[in-house]
């Protein structure tokens, strides 16, 4: 097990990403799954060069989470940074990646966790799910994902596994 790895189990010391696509997803920070398998889809995509953690994490909702699965806190965000960018100095934000305003939202307001949807169309399906029918609602082509900001892992409860 590298070293920076061990710094999380024990100390649970965030590894913070610095992959150049952040920036088109939530930002800086270290990313979670919402389960298991989905985790291990992620594993696969990288050639099984990451490793997968069960943790647990208390936070307010109100106050420490920006859920852009909400669409009322997604119109939130969107005000927030159209407000912003109107101040010379942050005109950069109106073309700004939406992974960078996100940062900014979230270093503004001290937010430590972003939830957010991520649409993976190759994710392989069932014939449970994946028919001919066309009013079929149902996909595992959407994941659930949060990004813990850095600075915040004092989230994390109790023990941190290594699956």
């Amino acid at each position: 097990m590298k070293a920076v790895w061990k710094v999380f189990l024990k100390h649970k010391e965030l590894r913070i990403s610095h992959h150049k696509d952040d920036s088109e997803w939530g930002g800086t920070g270290m990313y979670f799954w919402d389960n298991e398998g989905n985790a291990e889809y992620w594993k696969k995509q990288k050639d099984g060069k990451a490793d997968i953690f069960r943790c647990y994490v208390k936070f307010d909702a109100r106050n420490d989470l920006l859920d852009l699965t909400d669409l009322n806190v997604e119109k939130r965000l969107d005000q927030f940074i159209r407000f912003a960018s109107k101040e010379p100095k942050l005109q950069y934000l109106k073309k700004a990646s939406i992974g960078d305003k996100i940062d900014f939202f979230c270093e503004k307001c001290n937010v430590k966790l972003v939830k957010f949807f991520g649409k993976y169309p190759k994710t392989p399906q069932t014939e449970l799910l994946d028919s001919e029918n066309r009013v079929q609602k149902l996909t595992n082509q959407v994941k659930v994902i949060y990004c813990v900001k850095e600075g915040n892992g004092g989230i994390f409860t109790g023990n941190i596994e290594k699956s």
